[in-house]
C-alpha cells in the first residue's frame, strides 16, 4: 500500500513538473514569436504586425508539432529562431523595398506572405534532402571556430538590434 502511495506520489510530482517545464517552454516561444514577428513586420510592414504574429504563431505550431511527433527523441522540443528570423527580416526587407521601388505599395502584404511560405517550403525540402542523403555527418569537418564565431555573431546580433549607436540590421527600420 506504502509503495503505491509513494509511486502515485511520485509520478504526480513527475506530470507536475512536466506541466510547469511545458508551461514555461510555451511562455518563452510566445514571447520569441512576438518578438520576431516584430522584427521582421517592421518598417512599411508595420500596419500588418497582426498578420505577422499570427504568421509566427502557426508557424511555430506547426514546427513544434512535427517535432514532437516526429522527432526520435522522446523529450524534444521547437521553438522559433533568432538566426532564421534574422535571415527571414533581411529577405523580406529586401523584398518589401523592391516591391515598393516597382509601385506595388497598395499590395505588399500577400506576395511578402507568400514570400515567406514558399522559402519556409523550399527549406524543408532541402533540409529533408540533406537528412535522406544522410548529408548531417559533414558537420564533422566544419571547425570548431567557424560554428563559435557563427553562433557568437549571431548572438551578437540580436543584442545590439536597433540600439541606437550600434550594430543595425539590413531589416531593421527604428526611429531614433
Amino acid at each position: 500500500m506504502i509503495a503505491n502511495q509513494s509511486r502515485l506520489q511520485s509520478t504526480i510530482e513527475t506530470r507536475l513538473r512536466d506541466l510547469f517545464g511545458g508551461a514555461i517552454s510555451g511562455i518563452v516561444s510566445i514571447v520569441y514569436c512576438v518578438s520576431y514577428a516584430a522584427f521582421i513586420f517592421s518598417g512599411p510592414l508595420a500596419p500588418w504586425l497582426g498578420y505577422g504574429i499570427a504568421a509566427t504563431f502557426i508557424s511555430t505550431m506547426i514546427g513544434a508539432l512535427v517535432v514532437a511527433l516526429r522527432s526520435s527523441l522522446p523529450f524534444t522540443i521547437a521553438g522559433p529562431d533568432s538566426s532564421t528570423s534574422v535571415v527571414t527580416a533581411t529577405l523580406v526587407a529586401a523584398f518589401v523595398e523592391w516591391l515598393l521601388a516597382n509601385g506595388a505599395a497598395n499590395h505588399i502584404l500577400e506576395p511578402t506572405l507568400l514570400l515567406m511560405a514558399l522559402s519556409a517550403v523550399l527549406v524543408g525540402i532541402l533540409l529533408c534532402a540533406l537528412g535522406l542523403a544522410r548529408a548531417g555527418r559533414a558537420i564533422r569537418f566544419v571547425p570548431y571556430p567557424v560554428i563559435g564565431g557563427f553562433l557568437g555573431g549571431d548572438r551578437m546580433a540580436n543584442g545590439f538590434r536597433c540600439q541606437p549607436g550600434h550594430y543595425r540590421h539590413a531589416a531593421c527600420r527604428c526611429q531614433h
